[in-house]
C-alpha cells in the first residue's frame, strides 16, 4: 500500500461546481483512457457512440493543495483531456506560492472542446517566468509553442521565461488551430534528462515535505482517477 499517496475522486477546473464525466464504451467495455468531462463535440463523439455518465464534483487545484495542507508543491503532472487551461485558471495561488514544475499533455483537439487553445496554456505559464521543453531524440529541447506530433510538455520556472514570452508569444493558425509561434528571440535552456523523483504517474497525488532521500512534493491529475 502506498502510504504517501492520496486519491481524490474529483474533477479539477477553474472553479468549484459539478460536471458530468463521460466514459466511452466500445464492444460493451469502458474505454477508461478516453474518459473526460462531457461535451457534445470533440474526438470522443467522433469516434464513439455510447457513453457511461457520472455526476462529479469540481474543485480547483488551489483547493486541493489547501485541503491537503501542503507547504510545498514541486511538480504537477496533468493529463486531463482538454481541461489543462481550466486547471491553470484555478491554480493561481499554487503558481504564486510554489512555482512548481508542470508536466502537461497539451492537444488542440481536446482543448478546443472547451473553447480553449494550446496558446492559452503556453501564455499562462510563459508570462509567469516559465520555460518549456519537449523530449526529442534523447534530450530535452526548448520550445515556446506546440510542436507537431508532440503531446507532452515540461514547464520549468526560470527567470528567462519572461523574456522568451515577451519576444515570442504571437498568434498563429495552422491545421491544429490557434497556437503560439516560435521566433528568433532568446531561447530557454534545456532541463536535463527525464526520470527525476516526483514525476511518477498516478492519480491526484501529493508527497509530504521531502527529507534526505530527495523526495519531491508532487500532484498528479489524471482523467482516469475518477474511476
Amino acid at each position: 500500500r502506498a502510504t504517501q499517496l492520496d486519491v481524490v475522486g474529483r474533477a479539477v477546473g477553474s472553479q468549484a461546481g459539478r460536471v458530468t464525466f463521460e466514459v466511452p464504451r466500445r464492444r460493451g467495455r469502458a474505454v477508461v483512457g478516453r474518459g473526460s468531462v462531457a461535451t457534445r463535440r470533440g474526438p470522443n463523439h467522433e469516434e464513439f457512440s455510447r457513453f457511461d455518465h457520472f455526476d462529479v464534483e469540481v474543485v480547483t487545484l488551489d483547493a486541493i493543495v489547501a485541503a491537503a495542507g501542503l507547504d510545498r508543491v514541486d511538480v504537477v503532472k496533468a493529463d486531463i483531456e482538454g481541461m489543462e487551461a481550466a486547471m491553470l485558471d484555478g491554480a493561481g495561488e499554487t503558481l504564486r506560492r510554489f512555482s512548481p514544475t508542470w508536466l502537461l499533455e497539451i492537444e488542440y483537439r481536446h482543448l478546443s472542446k472547451f473553447g480553449r487553445s494550446p496558446a492559452e496554456v503556453f501564455e499562462t505559464l510563459l508570462r509567469r517566468g516559465y520555460t518549456c521543453s519537449v523530449y526529442s531524440r534523447g534530450r530535452w529541447e526548448p520550445t515556446v509553442g506546440p510542436v507537431p506530433g508532440v503531446r507532452n510538455y515540461l514547464f520549468t520556472p526560470d527567470r528567462t521565461g519572461t523574456a522568451v514570452a515577451d519576444h515570442c508569444l504571437t498568434r498563429d493558425r495552422s491545421e491544429e488551430g490557434p497556437r503560439t509561434r516560435a521566433c528568433s528571440g532568446p531561447r530557454p535552456p534545456t532541463t536535463g534528462r527525464p526520470g527525476g523523483r516526483g514525476l511518477a504517474s498516478g492519480r491526484l497525488r501529493h508527497r509530504p515535505r521531502g527529507g534526505r532521500d530527495g523526495s519531491a512534493a508532487a500532484v498528479t491529475v489524471d482523467h482516469r482517477a475518477l474511476l
